[in-house]
């Protein structure tokens, strides 16, 4: 009998959602400093940065990787879920 196993680093899985957080506008942004780095280029997002799916390049593919990964999250996280007091 063989056994194969396969090893997946956390690089491989993508970003963890609660690394970023879900703003009122549907944009995310990071909690802290993120760098997200491919073999040409590197780019560094700070937590006043907001990504959206539309936006082109590294940001919006972050953007749609978190609204397919993080949507279930998402709905419990952000401004809009702090309780009004009367």
């Amino acid at each position: 009998m063989l056994l194969l196993l396969t090893a997946v680093s956390s690089a491989a899985e993508g970003p963890d959602c609660a690394n970023f957080n879900s703003n009122f506008d549907g944009s995310w942004s990071p909690t802290t400093v993120f760098v997200f780095a491919t073999p040409t280029t590197q780019t560094r997002l700070m937590p006043s940065d907001r990504m959206r799916p539309e936006m082109p390049g590294v940001q919006g593919f972050l953007a749609r990787y978190l609204n397919a990964r993080c949507r279930s999250e998402r709905s419990t996280v952000g401004a809009r879920r702090i309780p009004r007091v009367p």
